[in-house]
């Protein structure tokens, strides 16, 4: 067996050639590809097709929801254990978020699977998510095998994967095929998922799409007695553990600069100065709009997330640095500045981003007093948080 992955450029030839070799009986492939999304890159099989579907289960990790990715509600609906106003909840949400070509973004559902769906797939509450996505590779491997797709977000020490460059040295010698997208994934982080109760629509993770997008369509559709609300998980964040945990032996914390109204002894501070600048030696400082540049000069690393301000750019560089900062071993602690949870206002880019951020560091945060940095490096700093019109307002 060949023990090595194939790499793909995305083209119409390519397209076809590994759609063709993804149904195949060739028993020196794995059926198994990793595939851009819109969102995420995704690993993907065939769950019809016996090797394919095994490979699967050997390549995708167990201790990560999987999904079912498919063209339409009508493919979805005998995969779902669902009753009459559960359906027609679901098939307005897929006639708005799926179907619709003119939406740039999809949705997630969360719903009970049938019994059509190997137990093994389901969580341990029996629930599945479908997806759909009109990336061109999910399309064609979907027109080749005219069934759903069985996917998994692809993970590598823990942290999604959103650009080609984060996952060709883990999976080169693997036997699989690859399609490489030289930019990253459009959105680059989850789509907006919920879970389907009866007549109540949970936000399990916030998206593009926001709760004030859903509850017009349910208004629309005069679904008046419809529920539409967000997980508290989502509310609590800032006050809860991290929920992921990279295994990259490094600590990940927000950051905020504390302004003290006195100053402390000259000996006292200067002793202060000392110890936080080789604390700072061994910090990757990952800033925005760049407030913080002038202490890069006592950073072990740093980096701007966007130095225009541009929080899509931020959304697409974040797993991007951290999967970066796992090849720094010097580096043992990741300080992201909070120029973020001032916003005042929620369920927009913003509040995606942030999200992103607090199941990193959850209710960890780093304080430092500003003063305790010569004043050479904080000259530059800027403390000030109101490029954002809609919190001005």
């Amino acid at each position: 067996m060949n023990q090595f992955a194939r790499v793909f450029n995305i083209n119409y030839q390519n397209l076809h050639n590994v759609a063709q070799t993804f149904i195949s009986d060739n028993d020196n492939i794995d059926n198994v590809i990793i595939t851009p999304t819109e969102t995420l890159y995704y690993i993907v099989a065939n769950p019809f097709q016996s090797k394919s579907y095994y490979a699967f289960k050997n390549y995708s990790n167990r201790n990560k929801p999987y999904e079912i990715l498919v063209p339409n509600f009508d493919m979805a609906r005998p995969l779902m254990n669902i009753n009459e106003n559960e359906e027609k909840i679901i098939k307005l949400l897929c006639n708005n978020y799926w179907t619709n070509t003119n939406n740039n973004n999809t949705i997630k559902i969360r719903i009970k699977a049938s019994h059509f769906v190997n137990p093994e797939l389901a969580d341990k509450e029996g629930y599945i998510k479908f997806t759909y996505y009109n990336h061109q590779t999910i399309k064609i491997l979907q027109s080749y095998t005219m069934t759903p797709l069985l996917g998994q977000v692809l993970h590598i020490n823990d942290i999604p994967c959103s650009h080609f460059n984060q996952l060709i040295n883990y999976y080169e010698n693997n036997n699989l095929m690859i399609f490489k997208q030289d930019e990253p994934c459009y959105h680059s982080s989850n789509p907006t998922e919920v879970s389907i109760y009866d007549n109540e629509i949970i936000i399990e993770n916030r998206g593009i799409i926001n709760i004030v997008n859903i509850r017009k369509i349910i208004n629309d559709a005069n679904m008046t007695d419809i529920i539409v609300s967000c997980d508290d998980k989502i509310k609590h964040q800032f006050l809860n553990s991290p929920t992921i945990i990279p295994t990259i032996n490094k600590k990940i914390l927000l950051f905020k600069w504390l302004q003290l109204e006195t100053n402390p002894p000259t000996e006292i501070e200067k002793s202060l100065q000392y110890m936080t600048e080789q604390y700072f030696n061994n910090v990757l400082f990952i800033d925005f709009m760049g407030k913080n540049k002038s202490i890069q000069k006592i950073c072990g690393g740093y980096v701007d997330l966007s130095e225009d301000g541009n929080i899509n750019e931020a959304i697409k560089n974040i797993y991007n640095i951290l999967h970066e900062s796992a090849l720094y071993s010097h580096l043992k602690t990741v300080l992201i500045y909070d120029a973020f949870s001032y916003h005042n206002h929620s369920d927009d880019i913003y509040s995606v981003f942030f999200d992103i951020l607090l199941k990193f560091t959850g209710n960890n945060n780093m304080l430092i007093p500003i003063n305790c940095i010569l004043e050479d490096y904080r000259k530059d700093i800027n403390l000030t948080n109101n490029e954002c019109m809609i919190c001005m307002d």
